[in-house]
């Protein structure tokens, strides 16, 4: 008790003295730390503890100093031993818990090395495995706390130098003074289709919209201390009023004008525009609509200008309880302008599984990790002459069930952030608008790192690196007839891209990509 504090004391203040270099020509070599070498054998016996009760995929691993959230499972009957050490550590742990007859699981804020102490100092930990992006301890803190991590992650943030690339939200507006947006958006950047509308986002979708667009999942810079990189800028185009609903024959009018306003703010701003407002008026099993025609107009451009547009899927709105999954989001179409053909239509899929909230005890999550997502519609009514959607499929949170009811707990959403900072900094978001600004979050960074590509190359680099999950590719692999694998792709489309694989298919691996036009016979260009 007396010997091992002084070591540690000596390490901390005290260096050896300098060592004689052989030749002595050359200059001194610098003293160590005082028994350095205790204390890192101190080091590695708490690492080794660690890796001893870790249970997870050892590829999941971060930093051995990093720190994020960790689910540990603590015996029955150590619990208070548990609760003790956490104590005297100082650690951060989640009020949430998960009880089973021989175990109780806790989330906990730390890295590698204080988890170790934890184990040998309290006796408690069964098990550790990474904790699977869970918001739920993010939003049931009170506002103070919010805005201390919000304010923390702001400090490490930083934004694109060269704004010439950008995500335009169709939505609902944006609130430009959140910490965590107003980084990358600009109050010059806000525009709306009538300019009568008011200012602000009454509704919070867009803003929801718009953090993940700009960040992904919230929790995954959260949760580290290194710099966050933006990569793109944003830019917001209300299309919604506050009050009241849109006149339907003037959806593709109201699109067009939009867009207009953010290109004409900014003329020579490499953009793709975000669009996860859908609607069930005009929407026939994929016949085109006055909206879709619009927006493939847009999309194939003029001379000189051509658009990348990402379009959402849409939601079963009610929801879908646990008998009805996946059989109702195989009759429920992809809604209107999701069928355009030369838009990119994104669905959701999810990884998310794991409940921790008490409150939803005895309940389970509607979709198997790595499937369709439990509101995503698809194209299976659709006769064989319209395209395949969606084409792409990204996280979008799942939602649980308790055989009779249906839910979405925090514990199966997305982190993103709130439109009203001086109530909250962050929010849960799920279903394919949470989809389709995730794959936007993944077009601007491509957009980013190829500047000299179409938007023809990027939508089609995104769809050629995806690829089915495992839960998706056993279904296709079990199916033995054609019309069973065709019905397969107008469900999950062609799966889940990767930034990785579409940047190295850009960069390194064999791939042709031919940018060029062409023209109709007897027509030069």
């Amino acid at each position: 008790m007396d010997h091992f504090p002084e070591k540690i004391e000596q390490y901390r203040t005290q260096t050896t003295a300098p060592r004689k270099p052989r030749d002595p020509h050359d200059e001194p070599k610098a003293g160590r730390p005082k028994n350095e070498d205790l204390i890192a054998r101190i080091d590695n016996v708490r690492i080794g503890a660690f890796r001893s009760v870790y249970t997870d995929d050892v590829a999941d691993l971060p930093a051995t100093d990093q720190r994020i959230w960790w689910e540990v499972w603590v015996r029955r009957g150590f619990v208070d031993a548990f609760e003790s050490v956490v104590s005297r550590l100082e650690m951060q742990i989640a009020r949430h818990r998960l009880d089973f007859p021989d175990r109780e699981v806790r989330l906990v804020y730390a890295d590698m090395q204080t988890l170790g102490r934890l184990y040998l100092n309290s006796g408690s930990i069964a098990e550790v495995r990474c904790a699977k992006d869970t918001p739920a301890p993010f939003v049931s803190w009170s506002n103070v706390e919010q805005a201390a991590w919000a304010s923390d992650l702001a400090e490490r943030v930083v934004a694109p130098t060269n704004r010439d690339v950008a995500i335009c939200c169709l939505d609902t507006g944006t609130t430009q003074a959140h910490p965590l947006l107003a980084l990358a958006l600009g109050a010059s950047d806000l525009h709306k289709y009538d300019p009568a509308w008011p200012d602000g986002d009454l509704d919070g979708h867009g803003t929801n919209m718009a953090g993940t667009v700009l960040y992904g999942n919230l929790v995954h810079w959260l949760e580290t201390d290194s710099p966050v990189y933006l990569t793109h800028c944003l830019e917001s185009v209300k299309i919604l009023p506050d009050q009241g609903e849109n006149e339907p024959t003037l959806y593709g009018s109201i699109t067009r004008g939009s867009i207009d306003r953010a290109e004409l703010a900014e003329p020579d701003r490499r953009r793709a525009v975000c669009l996860a407002v859908t609607s069930d008026i005009g929407t026939y099993r994929g016949h085109p609509s006055s909206w879709s025609a619009s927006i493939d107009q847009l999309a194939f451009g003029g001379e000189t200008t051509k658009r990348l547009i990402l379009i959402s899927a849409g939601n079963i709105r009610d929801g879908v309880n646990q008998g009805e999954y996946p059989a109702r989001n195989e009759i429920e179409s992809i809604e209107n302008p999701g069928q355009a053909w030369n838009a990119l239509t994104v669905g959701a899929f999810t990884e998310k599984t794991i409940l921790t909230d008490p409150d939803y005890t005895g309940w389970h999550p509607i979709a198997p990790a790595g499937d369709l997502g439990p509101t995503s519609r698809t194209s299976l009514l659709w006769e064989r002459q319209w395209p395949i959607k969606p084409e792409i499929l990204m996280e979008g949170g799942n939602w649980a069930s308790d055989g009779d009811q249906c839910d979405c707990p925090d514990d199966l959403g997305i982190l993103t952030t709130h439109r009203d900072p001086t109530t909250r900094h962050f929010d849960i978001f799920r279903d394919t608008s949470a989809a389709t600004a995730m794959a936007s979050h993944l077009v601007g960074r491509m957009m980013a790192v190829m500047p000299q590509r179409w938007p023809e190359t990027i939508r089609a680099l995104v769809v050629h690196s995806a690829e089915w999950t495992p839960a998706m590719q056993s279904q296709f692999d079990a199916a033995t007839l054609a019309q069973q694998k065709r019905s397969l792709l107008r469900k999950y489309g062609y799966g889940v891209p990767s930034y990785e694989r579409a940047v190295l298919s850009a960069a390194n691996d064999l791939t042709l990509i031919a940018e060029d036009e062409i023209a109709p016979s007897g027509v030069s260009t």
